[in-house]
């Protein structure tokens, strides 16, 4: 069939792509902002080491309740989205006499590099780095069978919790660290809820230059909270433009070796754990499975509410637990994360097989997840750091939810016009040229009307246009 060309871009037609995976993606991606939105416009470190749990002030409550139901939950859910998308492209290539592990190998590397890029130049926070690592490490179960991806899946999900059974000495020294942290100021304030609105005090533009400095007797004496957190606010908070240029590499490297130690051998079973639901068509038998979804999703939201009760109440009273709970609550913390983002895959499975319509809103975004990704931070960005609008460190929880909701419309909309003129962003086919080495772009092709039969005895219409 003939075909006339609107552009040189082509990607999988959306007839092609199944609807709950795009949606899901959708989904992950506005979970991602709503929580990476605090680091984009806070500083980071301080949120970890302020008590900004404390009950009595609302706008750390915002902090709590999003960490209680939300944080890393949907993480969970987006590695298995990455693992089930290793699978199909291996099989696609192997359909085609291809070798997957290079292909697979070329789109990790050009994640990784995609990663660098917006690590270093965009956002510390960027996760493509270690998605990209993560897809290196589970390249070698691509071709294992399906029963022995849940295995090793397993194995990587138990590893933290068992590991956790002798952190006695992380938790004594997360301890002492907690207790470097000390407020500055009279016996009076000794006390003092540390509270979000606490904090902000500190990232007032009238600062004295004095605070600004170190020396080696605040490590030695312990670092006051006030200096900690108007010195992780000075380069996206004021600039100068070089100084945010010389803190970016360095927190992102940080947050990303980081997460690789502490998270790495978890995520990597979520990983394996999606390639065992794409062996198996786990997404597909849920997506039609009734009542025993909705059944299921009720179970394992009430047992991933009360393991992330076990594990986010002990610290919401400023950073002093409720209950005794030891290394209990480190144990269960990984649990409550899988269990609860597991909850959320079977809910939204069961909605969406009622509800077809709300992959009219998602399912574009998911199709463009890692053009939003980026779009995310460079809107947020400026908007936050000096170079923009220079609002870091100057918006309360609240008001940070606005703004990610303000950009996550502004995205859907987005999407909705785009993947009708498209059937891919920029950055997926980018990454498209990479990993199959030829230009496989996004735009879509119109096909040209087929030819007139010729008249032969009675002529008789074709059916396309009778």
């Amino acid at each position: 069939m003939m075909t006339s060309k609107i552009g040189s871009w082509r990607g999988v037609p959306g007839k092609e792509r199944d609807g709950l995976i795009d949606s899901l993606r959708g989904l992950a991606i506005i979970a991602a902002l709503f929580i990476g939105i605090f680091h984009l416009g806070s500083p980071k470190l301080v949120q970890i080491y302020s008590g900004l749990y404390s009950p009595d002030v609302k706008h750390d409550s915002v902090l709590f309740w999003l960490a209680f139901l939300v944080e890393e939950k949907f993480m969970t859910l987006l590695c298995l989205l990455i693992g089930w998308g290793l699978i199909k492209i291996a099989e696609g290539e192997k359909r085609r006499g291809h070798s997957p592990f290079i292909t697979l190998g070329r789109r990790q590397a050009a994640l990784l590099g995609l990663g660098m890029i917006h690590g270093l130049f965009i956002w510390s926070g960027d996760s493509l780095l270690f998605y990209g690592i993560l897809g290196f490490a589970a390249l070698p179960f691509i071709q294992v069978r399906a029963r022995w991806l849940l295995v090793a899946a397993i194995f990587f999900l138990a590893l933290l919790p068992a590991l956790s059974l002798g952190s006695r000495v992380i938790h004594q020294g997360m301890t002492r660290m907690q207790n470097l942290v000390t407020v500055e100021g009279d016996d009076d304030d000794a006390d003092e809820s540390i509270t979000w609105t606490h904090l902000y005090r500190n990232f007032d533009d009238d600062v004295p230059q004095r605070d600004l400095k170190l020396s080696l007797a605040d490590f030695k004496n312990g670092i006051s909270l006030k200096k900690l957190g108007v010195l992780f606010s000075v380069p996206y908070r004021r600039g100068p433009l070089w100084l945010v240029f010389l803190a970016r590499p360095l927190e992102f490297f940080f947050l990303t070796l980081l997460t690789l130690y502490y998270e790495g051998f978890y995520y990597l079973g979520m990983i394996l754990l999606g390639m065992w639901a794409a062996r198996t068509g786990f997404f597909k038998r849920i997506r039609d499975g009734g009542r025993e979804v909705w059944t299921l999703a009720l179970v394992l939201l009430g047992t991933g509410v009360i393991l992330s009760a076990l594990t986010t109440l002990p610290y919401y009273d400023g950073g002093e637990p409720l209950v005794a709970m030891g290394d209990l609550a480190t144990i269960f913390a990984f649990p409550a994360i899988f269990i609860l983002g597991c909850a959320y895959l079977f809910f939204f499975a069961g909605l969406y097989s009622i509800f077809r319509w709300m992959g009219i809103f998602l399912a574009p975004l998911g199709r463009l997840s890692l053009s939003a990704y980026l779009m995310q931070s460079i809107l947020c960005t400026m908007i936050f750091y000096p170079y923009g609008f220079r609002l870091y460190g100057k918006l309360f929880p609240g008001q940070l939810l606005l703004v990610a909701l303000e950009i996550i419309l502004l995205q859907i909309a987005l999407a909705f016009v785009w993947v009708r003129l498209f059937t891919t962003g920029p950055a997926e086919a980018l990454l498209r040229w990479f990993t199959y080495a030829e230009p496989r772009g996004s735009q879509k092709e119109t096909p040209l009307p087929p030819p007139l039969p010729k008249v032969v005895g009675d002529y008789k219409f074709p059916k396309c246009i009778s």
